[in-house]
Order: C-alpha cells, then structure tokens, then sequence
C-alpha cells in the first residue's frame, strides 16, 4: 500500500511540476515566488491555504488562455503540492486520509469514472499534430497559454481536470465524520 501512495504523490508532484514549470516560462518572476510561497504555507498550514484557495477562486477570470486563469492553475499547482506534502509527511493523517478514499462509496467512484472518460476524450486528439506541434518549438512549458484551438489545450484541460479533481479529493480525505459538516460548511462559505 505504501509504495501506491509514494507512486500518487510522485504523479501528483509530476503533473503539477509540469504546470509550475509553465508558469516558471510564462507568468512573471513576482507571482511565481508568491506562488511558491502560498504552496509553502499549504506545507504549514493546510486547511487554512485551502480555504484561502478557494476564496480567491472567483477573482481570477473564466477563460482558460487569460491571464488570470493562468495564475490560478499555477497557485493551485502549488497548493495542491503543499497540501498533498502536508498530508504525505505525517504517517497517521496519511492512512487516516487513504482509508477514507478507498472506502467503497459511490462519490468516489463516480469521480473516478468521470476521470476515466475525460481521459478517454484525448483519443480524439491527433497524436502526429501534437507531436509535430511539440517539435515545431511548442514546448510543453507553454501549457499554460495553450489556445482552444492548438492541440495542446486538450492535455492542458486533462491537467486542470485533475487539479480540480484533486482538491476535492482532498477535501472528501480530510474530513472526519463528525466535523464533516463544519468543514464542507466553511468551505461553502470561504
């Protein structure tokens, strides 16, 4: 069990490196280190990042190639380490949390299923036009300014599909029954 848990986290760090490492190359030097700082206090203090994360949510703009879109997968990116390392360094609240998520219940599996879907909406994508894209100096640390239209934005959508699937994983894993409603009550409100 231990080595699928260190095979999530290593995944989870890949992907989002992958976003970070986009905003590293086109977002400017001042909202990466207050990024990088941000996810260090989801490192320290997580539950309280992640209410603060989702407060911040509706500021930052709807169409995924703006700017401020930008900015918030690259804050959720960073979040999303620092949660999930809060979560990876204490043992305890690591089998609390993996307990909880492998539970038989149908809220997981359904995210689950809807996860395996969304994956299977990239067969459409046409691998030679994103390959030929990716060697024609399109590299993948411009996912983060991919347009609707390039071949590219189809993984950039799977990787801020994950994003949101995986916050609310976290909040489904950290939530003990008995302050269950507490928690999803001021994450309604935040």
């Amino acid at each position: 069990m231990h080595k699928v848990i260190k095979v999530f986290f290593y995944f989870l760090l890949f992907t989002q490196g992958i976003v970070a490492l986009g905003g590293l190359f086109e977002l400017p030097w001042w909202w990466n280190v207050t990024a990088a700082y941000i996810g260090f206090l989801a490192y320290l203090y997580p539950l309280k990042t992640f209410y603060f994360l989702l407060a911040v949510m509706p500021i930052f703009g709807a169409r995924p190639s703006d700017m401020q879109a930008q900015f918030l997968y690259l804050l959720t990116a960073t979040t999303l380490i620092g949660l999930y390392s809060s979560i990876y360094k204490d043992r305890s609240v690591c089998k609390r949390f993996w307990a909880k998520v492998l539970e038989p219940n149908a809220i997981v599996l359904f995210v689950l299923l809807f996860a395996f879907v969304s994956l299977l909406s990239l067969i459409g994508v046409p691998l030679i036009e994103l390959f030929g894209s990716l060697s024609q100096g399109t590299d993948l640390a411009k996912i983060l300014t991919a347009s609707e239209t390039s071949p590219l934005y189809s993984i950039s959508s799977q990787l801020f599909l994950l994003q949101a699937i995986l916050l609310g994983l976290y909040l489904y894993g950290i939530a003990k029954p008995s302050s269950q409603l507490t928690l999803f009550k001021h994450t309604i409100f935040a």
